[in-house]
C-alpha cells in the first residue's frame, strides 16, 4: 500500500505539470493539497477494510460454519 501511495504521489505531480493551466492557484508541488489527498487516499481503504474485518471478527467461527 505504501509503494502505491508513493507511485501515485509522483504520478500526480507529473500529471499536475501537464494540466497546470486548468487549475488556478494550485502549483504542481502544492504541499497542503498533496498532503490532504495523500491522507484521504490512505485512510479511505483502511477504514473500508476495518469495518468489515471488525464485523467478521465478532462472529463465532462455529456459527458461521454451521450456517453454510
Amino acid at each position: 500500500m505504501g509503494a502505491g501511495a508513493v507511485l501515485g504521489l509522483s504520478g500526480s505531480i507529473g500529471a499536475a505539470r501537464l494540466i497546470r493551466g486548468l487549475f488556478y492557484g494550485v502549483r504542481p508541488w502544492d504541499v497542503p493539497t498533496l498532503a490532504i489527498v495523500f491522507v484521504v487516499l490512505i485512510l479511505a481503504p483502511l477504514l473500508a477494510s476495518y469495518v468489515p474485518a471488525r464485523r467478521a471478527a465478532s462472529v463465532n467461527p462455529l456459527e458461521a460454519l454451521r450456517s453454510e
